[in-house]
């Protein structure tokens, strides 16, 4: 099968780093003939990362949200000229499917809406949606929310799959020691880390407020780590001293190829919002270490934490929860919750798991009748 994958993101956040990890595995493990079409006009890290997956790209399609008008009109007219020469087309965002959508040409065309604000009812994006064949969930909640927003769609049109890590990246047998004694943390201290963006509404704020508390009431020494970079930085440097925990409190900057490191440095993780990614895998990348997680209520989060071992559901922005939740967990048995937690990635979680699911999906598109009405040329 020839799939041209579209993703308007220039960064590995957000769709982009999914869109590239199927990408490669549908190009390498499944033997699939996939090329990648992303956003190389705005500054970002994937136009590095691209070429360590070796998937071709198609450099003639700009893909940029902040292109301008002809920037798109000039994308949808080469996207209509290649589109007959592939079987499938599966976009990642909202420009880059409103493009494919009106020059789709013969080819199946695939959505996958990765976040739940896709889902939601909006001006002219039936349009898009009632020329497309099948639309891939990330949460069992995010597709009823657009079923029941957009009746035009049948079920049979929608699947669900889970998000994805790689586990050989990300594996139970790093070491984080490296980052205790970089950061000078005290051996026997309970590790609260935290990997998201600095930037407005994360929750960094909340979990500094709960570890402040939480410390208070610990049996044992407690370090917050918190892991990322962004424009409020300066900011939550400035409420950490204000809670008076600065000794208590590192700040691991941005975390690359050592990430896996910096996440098992920890006892636990925590993951407070969904981000721009609402498969929220920074989860999965902490449970595929081997560290449980305390996550905010949100579908994602809560399909993959809800009823286990290895991590904690808890009502967004309730610090009082949060507290309570990492003193439970600075008590508990960590280590068989985290081999539970690398198992039942393993078993579900993997991104070879994620390409198989996405390609049983892709023939039952090909297969259904979904494909004669919904193909609309323009």
């Amino acid at each position: 099968m020839k799939i041209l994958h579209i993703v308007s993101s220039a960064t590995m956040t957000g769709p982009g780093d999914p869109a590239l990890n199927l990408a490669a595995a549908q190009r390498h493990a499944l033997g699939h003939d996939v090329w990648i079409a992303y956003d190389q006009i705005r500054e970002g890290n994937m136009i590095h990362k691209v070429p360590q997956y070796d998937v071709p790209v198609v450099e003639e399609v700009a893909t940029c949200t902040k292109g301008g008008v002809l920037t798109a009109l000039r994308d949808r007219k080469t996207v209509r000229k290649l589109a007959d020469d592939f079987d499938l087309i599966h976009c990642h965002s909202s420009h880059d499917h409103g493009l494919a959508a009106l020059a789709r040409g013969k080819a199946v065309l695939v959505r996958s809406i990765h976040h739940h604000r896709s889902a939601r009812k909006r001006a002219f994006q039936s349009i898009a949606y009632n020329r497309t064949d099948g639309f891939i969930f990330v949460a069992e909640a995010h597709r009823e929310q657009f079923l029941g927003n957009y009746s035009s769609i049948a079920r049979e049109q929608t699947t669900v799959v889970t998000g994805a890590v790689d586990t050989d990246w990300f594996n139970d047998e790093v070491d984080g020691l490296k980052f205790r004694d970089e950061f000078e943390i005290p051996k026997d201290a309970f590790v609260i880390g935290m990997v998201a963006r600095f930037q407005a509404g994360r929750g960094q704020d909340l979990l500094i407020e709960a570890f402040s508390r939480a410390q208070k009431r610990a049996n044992r020494p407690m370090i917050l780590a918190l892991i990322g970079k962004g424009e409020t930085q300066a900011e939550m440097r400035a409420c950490v001293k204000r809670y008076g925990i600065e000794e208590d409190t590192r700040f691991y900057g941005f975390r690359d190829q050592d990430l896996p490191e910096a996440i098992k440095s920890c006892d636990i993780t925590v993951l407070l919002r969904e981000g721009n990614d609402a498969s929220c895998r920074a989860i999965l990348q902490s449970l595929a270490v081997g560290v449980p997680v305390i996550g905010a209520k949100y579908a994602a989060i809560d399909d993959t934490l809800g009823g286990t071992n290895f991590g904690r559901v808890i009502p967004p922005d309730d610090v009082h929860a949060l507290e309570s939740a990492i003193l439970e967990m600075a008590e508990a048995d960590l280590v068989s919750a985290g081999a539970e937690a690398r198992q039942v990635i393993l078993e579900k979680y993997s991104e070879l798991s994620r390409a198989n699911a996405v390609d049983l999906f892709y023939q039952r598109v090909f297969s259904s009748d979904f494909i004669a009405t919904s193909k609309k040329k323009v």
